[in-house]
């Protein structure tokens, strides 16, 4: 009887379930080398995004800088004994002008200064101007940078 148990029983295992034991051990060696490979696929591909990201900020210092103005003429503020011979926008990169207005103030009824929005993209822009009368004066622009940011702005001046 003692026999009967090991053979069929608790002590001997079929080839069957030996084979069952031993693609179940397998398995989890698998899954487990699986859950790793994914690990490092996850590992890699982060890596890859942060330094491709961190290189595209290094190399392309225009995603945060917008142009600014960094010249007018007349200067904002001033204060002009004759009319000015002409207007002038510089700004610290290549933009666009899409738009320039001059008001009087403080009615602020515009003044044609013949304005037409140059196709080319430059840093300085100038405008002729005819006589103006002695007033003051609102002096708005409007331009689109290269990465299209739409950036506008205005400065006063006066003739006496």
């Amino acid at each position: 009887m003692a026999t009967d148990l090991s053979l069929h029983g608790l002590g001997a295992r079929s080839r069957s379930e030996k084979i069952m034991i031993k693609l179940s051990s397998s398995f989890k060696f698998t899954h487990k080398r699986a859950s790793v490979m994914k690990a490092i696929k996850r590992s890699f591909l982060f890596g890859f995004l942060f330094a491709s990201t961190l290189l595209s900020l290094l190399f392309s210092s225009s995603t945060f800088a917008h142009v600014s103005l960094s010249e007018s003429r007349p200067a904002k503020g001033e204060v002009l004994s004759a009319s000015p011979s002409e207007f002038s926008l510089t700004f610290s990169g290549e933009v666009r002008v899409v738009k320039v207005v001059l008001k009087h103030q403080p009615e602020g009824n515009p003044v044609d200064i013949s304005f037409a929005p140059p196709k080319q993209w430059a840093t300085t822009f100038t405008w002729s101007s005819g006589a103006l009368p002695s007033s003051a004066y609102l002096f708005e622009w409007v331009v689109v940078g290269k990465d299209g940011h739409k950036m506008k702005g205005s400065y006063e001046f006066s003739i006496q």
